[in-house]
């Protein structure tokens, strides 16, 4: 166990064919945990010794985040003394073309959860430049990370709707054929943003998508029945779920 860090109670969900309707495949292995705190927890002592594993392994980690409640609180709890940070890059999965330093953008959320307690060497952190525009700034942010190794982890939340990054719906053949799209119509303020593709989210070797809280229920049922959704364009490898989410259900 890593010091610090606590146990906490999870059950497999490796049968999932006791709800009728629903999707036998997408909850497969996931794990379901009392409460979104321990949720957080876990997800957090998890992802480090995933990070942990691949710099061991590869000398390097390169992951990828998404703004958000869930994913801001993940990781602040991440025991910033366990990863060799010089070692790690740190990519955005989307952000809002608002202006440097404005609190709707994901990378002064990263910013503040993060990267301010590193104290060692800091990881290399590849922001967006979406104060540019939605064109421009992908056009840069796709010259910036393809220039980068590939990514290992992405951590991405998910909205009640079933959006991730600022995907909110199936893509057109032309823009997911590319790494980063611009996106002129988000259904949510700011309408204009900037976000990594489905193309390039699905091709992350570790998906990860914790999925916590009652107002989350109605996506949880939305899923179990096969819903056609983003999140599940996403393909997560890894599911973190609370039983607010599931209704109480431990054992799916």
């Amino acid at each position: 166990m890593e010091p610090g860090s606590q146990l906490v109670e999870t059950t497999k969900l490796d049968n999932v064919r006791r709800v009728p309707n629903q999707n036998s495949n997408l909850f497969f292995g996931a794990i379901i945990s009392n409460s979104a705190d321990e949720v957080f927890s876990k997800v957090a002592l998890d992802f480090t010794n995933y990070v942990k594993q691949l710099i061991t392994l590869n000398g390097s980690c390169h992951f990828v985040l998404s703004g958000g409640q869930s994913i801001t609180k993940i990781i602040s709890l991440i025991d910033v003394a366990q990863i060799k940070w010089d070692s790690v890059t740190i990519s955005l999965a989307d952000e809002r073309c608002v202006p440097v330093g404005d609190a709707e953008r994901n990378d002064v959320a990263i910013q503040r959860a993060l990267i301010s307690r590193i104290t060692t060497r800091g990881p290399k952190f590849l922001s967006i430049p979406a104060e540019l525009g939605p064109i421009e700034a992908a056009n840069e942010y796709e010259s910036v990370i393809s220039h980068q190794a590939p990514v290992d982890i992405a951590l991405l939340g998910v909205g009640e709707d079933g959006h991730i990054a600022s995907l909110f719906s199936a893509p057109s053949n032309d823009m997911d054929s590319r790494k980063v799209i611009p996106v002129l119509d988000s259904p949510k303020p700011p309408q204009h943003r900037v976000s990594l593709s489905f193309s390039q989210l699905r091709s992350v070797p570790r998906r990860i998508i914790p999925l916590t809280g009652h107002n989350k229920r109605g996506l949880f049922v939305g899923l179990c029945k096969g819903t056609p959704l983003p999140v599940t364009l996403f393909e997560p490898t890894d599911w973190y779920l609370d039983t607010e989410a599931t209704d109480g259900r431990q054992d799916i």
